[in-house]
């Protein structure tokens, strides 16, 4: 990485010991970059934003650091696990698992609206989710079809039926 770099990335660079293969996303706080590992393994890697001249708040980097530690807490099927983090990195960062789907937003972007069937199972796998991020003790402040991913959506007849029945059951529904 550069002298003063803001967080923006290219592929080929490196955020710790990960290397960048695209940016798809980027928001108010920070960005979310698809990245490697030495070993093969692909990871969702967010940093932080920076000023221009590549200062990260102390303030912000105690919040991302806060983050790190309470989202390592959180396991289960339908969240994705923290791999690897640095919060006193000149920009920090957080590695995630990758999950390989398009957000529920951009399913729904690109396919428009969804066979009947999917909404059951959409609520059922994010109940779960939260249900894992509650027991952990913590809760999602930023819930919306962006940050949901859509590859838990098999529409395949019954199968996907039965599937998100029984697991709205197990949730009390």
């Amino acid at each position: 990485m550069q002298e003063g770099w803001t967080g923006s990335v290219r592929p080929g660079e490196r955020i710790g010991p990960y290397t960048v293969l695209a940016e798809p996303a980027s928001g108010g706080m920070g960005r979310v970059c698809l990245a490697r590992s030495r070993g093969g393994r692909t990871v969702a890697v967010k940093t932080l934003l920076t000023s221009d001249d590549g200062i990260v708040a102390p303030e912000d980097r105690r919040r991302f650091a806060r983050e790190a530690a309470l989202a390592q807490r959180v396991q289960g099927p339908f969240t994705a696990g923290i791999v690897a983090a640095d919060a006193e990195a000149r920009v920090p960062w957080i590695a995630t698992e990758y999950i390989p789907a398009p957000s529920l937003r951009d399913l729904v972007v690109s396919q428009g609206p969804l066979p009947a069937e999917a909404p059951p199972w959409i609520a059922a796998g994010t109940a779960e989710a939260l249900v894992g991020i509650h027991a952990a003790g913590l809760v999602h402040r930023d819930v919306k079809p962006s940050n949901i991913p859509g590859n838990e959506i098999q529409i395949s007849g019954d199968f996907t039926r039965n599937e998100a029945d029984a697991l709205v059951e197990e949730l009390g529904g």
